[in-house]
């Protein structure tokens, strides 16, 4: 078992958990998504939440600090990101 944090709250939940057991949000849905489908759901959150909040979400389902760096060097060169932090 391992600890993940929750998108909606960023509490440690188990990766077993259906859903956390501090604000109710379901992570069924994150734990099953296709290895793509996070790209998508970043974009979701980055143009709903911002930037930082979309990060986090990477952190959360467990995206690797290269691969994560690789995507938003992309995400900035289509123009998606407005400025990358260095």
């Amino acid at each position: 078992m391992a600890l993940i944090r929750c998108p909606e709250c960023s509490g440690q939940v188990s990766d077993q958990a259906v859903k956390c057991p501090y604000c109710g949000h379901p992570l069924e849905k994150t734990k099953a998504a296709p290895a793509d489908d996070w790209r998508e759901r970043f974009r979701m959150i980055h143009s709903e939440k911002g930037l930082v909040e979309a990060i986090l979400y990477l952190r959360t389902i467990g995206v690797s600090e290269s691969e994560m760096r690789a995507f938003l060097q992309e995400e900035d060169a289509a123009g998606r990101i407005p400025h990358l932090p260095e």
